[in-house]
């Protein structure tokens, strides 16, 4: 038997007679993504005319012009693979679908609906679904609607942008998002939960970033281990089996994701299941005057298209937030922006910290012996591309100034950036290191005797969190860092940690370490002390227990 693989669109119906039998059950059946039609066996059964529909959303088989069965596509980027049986059928294209579908009561002009949307515009497809019946294939239809109209409206507002007109993007994606229903609040639990021990917590999220993962995903995973909690990650795309999975669990955290209509399903089904849903975010991603910052920030090779459509989806994400019950920060600047947001009180704030990946770091990477030599290394780390314009201005302000004054001082650099020319006379003081996985990362950091943390003063820096002085600090390596609010609120300033107000001020605060070699040493082990007893794994897990309990209530 010939293996067919197509796309829809080219041939959507396949018909003809077969021997089969009408008292089959599984007409339809698939496996590994092979759709089989089980023809049975023709003495049994009579000469009856098949028809098979591919749609984008589902297959279907008719006999003798009634629906016998449906499968839903389930890999919509894949074309189809369909197993033939030994029989006569005869591939059709859109008219013949129709022709042979017009007949076929309400299942028919559902498969008609469905082909619609491949062949006719989306306004056409509208006059199609307004004359079906209400049933769950409307339902489906209805839904990759709103998903094909919010695609088309965000494509709008991201051309928009990259045409320099970001005012109309802005305005375009929020029109999309004023389109969706409501969510509306959660409704009452079936069964209090409030006390409840153990519990299941299902995370849906954007993954793609290594360090905001680790942070705030995978961090989560093992102390929710540590307090007898289970956790189950889901990505956009598993929206389906999310939603069919999700009385197994009791409350929902979705991760620095902007609303779509897909996310809008999730968190409307669990909501209505009375499962309490909480939005975590570690970015003032969701106001479009702080978000995103300045297009030079991000470097030459960053596209233009991606930046445009960083410009469009502030409201996106101040619109998933507001659609949440709680909200749980990295930061407490972050926490107030996203009250704002929300319109209350129900927001938690849960700091980055220490797990087992940074216990195994520490104990697998020697300690350095600081000052050993006359040769001190000053390290800066970029694990984004959203800094360019920081590393810039201190390197202008603060590094050629040191550089040129102190000859025993050189430069580790590692990560993504653009080298500025004001560093060039300094070659051969200045090493480069390719952006590695992040146990090379600190590998690296752990040879310096100085970390470098510089941020701009601006409403989206100060609700970063201090990673880098944290990531330092466990290596007893000390950090100088920017006034930001994040670190003002970590580093005891010439204690723990440097804090600087203006980049001029980075040489006059750095110079008089540089001349005690005792000095950096002993800030490091007291940031290291620091970072081991307030964001170890203990402290952080008791917050999150407390952080679950209130959602729970």
């Amino acid at each position: 038997m010939p293996l067919h693989s197509f796309f829809p669109k080219k041939i959507p119906v396949f018909y003809g007679q077969l021997a089969i039998p009408y008292d089959l059950d599984h007409p339809l059946t698939t496996k590994e993504g092979i759709i089989t039609l089980n023809t049975g066996t023709p003495t049994t059964g009579k000469n009856v005319f098949a028809v098979v529909v591919f749609g984008p959303l589902w297959v279907s088989l008719y006999l003798d012009g009634h629906l016998c069965g449906r499968l839903t596509r389930t890999d919509k980027n894949k074309p189809y693979l369909f197993d033939l049986p030994d029989a006569a059928f005869q591939p059709g294209g859109y008219d013949k679908a129709q022709a042979l579908l017009s007949a076929y009561s309400d299942a028919g002009q559902e498969d008609i609906a469905q082909l619609a949307l491949l062949y006719d515009g989306l306004d056409a497809v509208d006059l199609h679904l307004a004359q079906l019946r209400q049933s769950d294939w409307l339902d489906m239809l209805n839904r990759h609607m709103c998903r094909l109209r919010f695609g088309t409206e965000k494509e709008k507002a991201v051309a928009a942008a990259l045409a320099g007109k970001r005012r109309q993007g802005l305005a375009i994606m929020q029109a999309a998002l004023s389109s969706l229903p409501p969510v509306g609040n959660a409704a009452p639990a079936a069964t209090p939960t409030a006390g409840k021990a153990g519990g299941r917590i299902a995370i849906v999220g954007d993954f793609s970033l290594p360090q905001c993962l680790h942070y705030r995903v995978e961090q989560k995973q093992e102390q929710c281990r540590l307090i007898g909690v289970d956790v189950a990650l889901f990505k956009l795309a598993d929206d389906a089996r999310l939603i069919a999975a999700m009385d197994n669990f009791d409350i929902l955290i979705v991760y620095r994701l902007p609303l779509t209509p897909r996310l809008h399903e999730m968190i409307t089904a669990t909501k209505a299941r009375g499962i309490p849903v909480v939005y975590e975010i570690d970015d003032l991603l969701f106001d479009a005057q702080a978000f995103p910052s300045a297009r030079r920030d991000y470097g030459i090779a960053f596209p233009a298209e991606e930046y445009a459509e960083l410009e469009i989806l502030p409201p996106a994400y101040a619109a998933a937030l507001a659609g949440c019950d709680h909200a749980i920060a990295s930061t407490a600047p972050l926490a107030a922006a996203m009250k704002g947001v929300l319109g209350h009180d129900r927001v938690f704030v849960h700091p980055n910290g220490l797990d087992g990946t940074h216990q195994r770091a520490i104990e697998a990477i020697p300690m350095r012996q600081h000052n050993k030599g006359n040769k001190l290394v000053l390290f800066y780390g970029s694990g984004t591309k959203a800094h360019q314009d920081d590393f810039a201005h201190m390197a202008k302000e603060a590094l050629v100034p040191l550089l040129a004054h102190h000859d025993t001082l050189h430069l580790a650099l590692a990560g993504h950036m653009d080298l500025p020319a004001c560093l060039r006379p300094f070659d051969d003081r200045v090493e480069t290191l390719a952006f590695r996985d992040r146990t090379a990362y600190w590998a690296a950091l752990s040879e310096a005797d100085i970390n470098l943390a510089p941020l701009a003063s601006s409403p989206f820096n100060d609700c970063k969190s201090a990673i880098k002085w944290l990531e330092a600090a466990m290596f007893g390596v000390p950090t100088i860092a920017s006034h930001t609010q994040g670190f003002r609120q970590v580093i005891n300033d010439g204690i723990d940690g440097i804090l600087c107000e203006r980049w001029q001020d980075w040489p006059d605060k750095l110079a008089p370490y540089l001349g005690a070699p005792k000095a950096l040493p002993l800030m490091g082990a007291k940031a290291a002390e620091r970072a081991a007893r307030d964001y170890s794994a203990r402290a952080l897990c008791d917050n999150l227990s407390h952080i679950i309990a209130a959602v729970r209530r």
